[in-house]
């Protein structure tokens, strides 16, 4: 079976609105999880914002890293 589409590259995991998405997801779980360790509402969101913009940066190099380890055909 043969089919007439052109091939499309496959959807990047790191495209702009996935690292968004992520983001602030990870950025809303850890606002909730220090608010509960009962901090006020400006620290619970500055180090949610911090440490979830370091996961983030972090996930990014993991992810570009092991993409670099699977592509790598030359070895």
């Amino acid at each position: 079976m043969h089919d007439d589409l052109p091939d499309t590259p496959n959807p990047s995991l790191l495209s702009p609105v996935a690292l968004v998405a992520m983001d602030g997801a990870l950025t809303l779980a850890l606002v909730w999880i220090f608010k509960s360790w009962a901090l006020s509402w400006g620290a619970a969101l500055l180090l949610g914002w911090i440490c979830g913009a370091f996961l983030t940066v972090g996930i990014m190099f993991a992810a570009a890293v092991a993409s670099e380890q699977t592509t790598d055909n030359d070895a």
